[in-house]
């Protein structure tokens, strides 16, 4: 979530971190504070840049009555968006601190020209806050310009810890393949969508129009196409597939995977047999490189997150070994900073 939301904010230009309270004022929100990171305090006008920039860009893709809607959280219960992105925020409040506290541990600090990036970032936002923002919420420029500092702060930290995890995924656990599937299928479906097996005639008649198919995609002149032979011998399930290994050996079997990856680009197999059929393979990309990059990406996101999980749990529980959402936060001042209309400011 820390990520997820850094990298949201700074697409917004809007990028927020929290610092802890620094006025006493009665009324000033810079003094009410809304719950502690360990002995540092989180005040209201801190969380407020946080939640603007989400509220924000929630409500400029699916407008503010998204708050209303009722969805799962990652317990399967039942709650609306507002009250589960309220508690994301906070959440990601405590990693972000948590994690800048962890620099010098890491060796990590911001260098000369990535403080006056912050300090840019946060002339920015603050700049693109109303009269009345600044005056409800007492937000300051010095509260914002070490918000960004802080957030990037704990980025560089994230990505120190990453670096030492040595979390990878190779190519060959990421590939994706594409293949053509010409599927000559010995199930039918009838009328009320029960699956039902073909006689033994017609099986027999499907391996032989598989056969024949194999002559006409290898006939010297004039040969089918793969689309062709679908199109030909009418095959409901033929047709094109991106597939993992694990898919593919679901689907086809160890035996005949070896088979299909032993393939090389723009050929096809025999007529191969399955416990459904008949199928002739055209390989069209033995690694798809733009499916391989993307499950590569979501594969590494995935492990880095696994691991970052673990890591992360028992630094927040030394911090907070009490910590708990609905107890530890004051949800009376926190609820002064109202989900949905951001758009009519």
């Amino acid at each position: 979530m820390r990520r997820l939301l850094y990298l949201c904010m700074a697409g917004l230009a809007l990028t927020a971190c929290l610092v802890g309270c620094s006025r006493n004022e009665a009324g000033d929100t810079a003094s009410q504070k809304v719950f502690s990171v360990g002995r540092e305090g989180v005040c209201l006008d801190e969380i407020w840049i946080y939640a603007r920039t989400v509220i924000e860009g929630y409500e400029q893709k699916y407008g503010n009555q998204v708050w209303a809607i009722e969805t799962e959280d990652t317990d399967g219960m039942v709650r609306t968006m507002e009250d589960i992105t309220r508690q994301d925020i906070i959440e990601d409040i405590r990693c972000t601190k948590i994690l800048a506290a962890k620099a010098e541990d890491y060796k990590v600090a911001l260098t000369d020209a990535e403080a006056a990036d912050a300090a840019a970032q946060a002339t920015v936002f603050y700049n693109n806050l109303t009269d009345r923002q600044i005056a409800e919420m007492g937000i300051s420029m010095e509260t914002a310009k070490r918000v960004f500092e802080e957030n990037m702060l704990a980025d560089k930290v994230y990505g120190q810890v990453m670096a030492e995890g040595g979390v990878e995924v190779s190519d060959e656990e990421a590939r994706v393949t594409t293949i053509y599937d010409m599927y000559f299928a010995c199930y039918k479906e009838d009328s009320a969508g029960n699956i039902i097996k073909l006689t033994e005639e017609e099986q027999e008649q499907q391996k032989l129009n598989a056969e024949e198919a194999l002559t006409l995609l290898d006939a010297p002149e004039d040969s089918l196409s793969y689309e062709q032979v679908t199109a030909k011998y009418n095959l409901q399930y033929g047709g094109e597939r991106t597939m993992t290994y694990t898919d593919l050996v679901a689907e086809y079997g160890e035996t005949l995977v070896s088979d299909i990856y032993a393939m090389e680009n723009n050929t096809h197999s025999t007529v191969l047999e399955t416990e459904y059929g008949y199928h002739i393979i055209g390989m069209l990309a033995l690694t798809d490189e733009q499916a391989t990059a993307k499950r590569k990406a979501e594969l590494l996101e995935a492990r880095q997150k696994e691991y970052f999980s673990a890591i992360y749990s028992q630094w927040s529980l030394t911090k907070d070994k009490n910590w708990d959402y609905k107890k530890s936060v004051n949800q009376d001042v926190y609820k002064r900073i109202v989900f949905g209309g951001l758009q009519e400011e």
